[in-house]
């Protein structure tokens, strides 16, 4: 049985239970789909950029459409095809390990903010490839993968 705790303020909403939660694929850009398992297992699928969250100051306008999932997610694959993460996308997350794609040209500020126990990323192209991703940075200048063995 798997417990998520939804905090949406004012709307009444303080607790769901979901046993045995999978999630069916669901859209997070206009060609970019996404599905959760309850292994841990966030997957990321299809072609061109994640919806664009409007990140400021560490606040979102949108959350991405996983929110609730965010303290289960440990591993995130990415498949070739998708070209950006947005903003916020993994922020206060638990993910420890991410695959990311050679189509990739873009991660937003706030992506992974705070994601301390993100230790592994694999990226299948060379390191100059990487160096070439424009991947955002807050206002305190802290880059994603900080703490993470790039592989």
């Amino acid at each position: 049985v798997l417990d998520i705790y939804v905090d949406h303020g004012s709307n009444g909403l303080n607790e769901v239970l979901i046993p045995n939660i999978t999630i069916s694929p669901a859209r997070c850009g206009n060609t970019v789909y996404w599905n959760y398992r309850n292994s841990g297992e966030l997957s990321i699928w299809g072609s061109g950029p994640m919806w664009d969250t409007e990140t400021i100051l560490s606040e979102c306008k949108l959350v991405p459409p996983w929110i609730d999932l965010k303290s289960y997610i440990t591993l995130v694959s990415i498949a070739e095809g998708a070209t950006s993460i947005c903003g916020s996308a993994f922020a206060y997350s638990k993910v420890e390990s991410i695959e990311l794609p050679l189509t990739l040209q873009e991660i937003a500020p706030y992506a992974f903010n705070e994601t301390w126990g993100l230790t592994d990323v694999y990226y299948p192209g060379t390191p100059e490839a990487f160096g070439q991703i424009n991947i955002g940075r807050d206002e305190y200048e802290v880059r994603p993968f900080a703490n993470a063995d790039i592989h």
